[in-house]
């Protein structure tokens, strides 16, 4: 009898513990430092900027004036709008690029990383 009561307890005192142990977070999408060598989404904007992606995960972001993007080595899918009320999407495979249809200038609000 003891030795049932000694592994009750035991495996309650394991079960316990293991439910205090906290996972390490995955790598999230996040803004990175662009390079000319890198595999990283870029966005291309009319202020001569470029803002650069990596790793999987979402982003809600607000870029307007976005004149090009380049998926890097990421499948990618962008949240755009051309209009207030015209929200559209592209999905990029690795190494594609994108310019909106006839040279509009939209504003990127979503980007996910797969």
């Amino acid at each position: 009898m003891r030795k049932i009561i000694a592994s009750a307890l035991s495996a309650s005192a394991i079960a316990l513990g293991m439910i205090g142990m906290t996972a390490t977070p995955a790598a999230a999408a996040q803004a990175m430092a662009c390079d000319n060598t890198s595999g990283y989404l870029k966005i291309h904007n009319d202020i001569s900027s470029t803002h650069c992606f990596a790793y999987a995960g979402h982003l809600d972001v607000y870029i307007t004036g976005v004149r090009h993007i380049e998926s890097g080595n990421n499948k990618v899918k962008i949240d755009y709008k051309t209009c207030a009320w015209c929200p559209e999407n592209v999905i990029l495979e690795k190494w594609q690029s994108w310019t909106p249809p006839t040279l509009q200038r939209v504003t990127v609000e979503d980007i996910t990383i797969y």
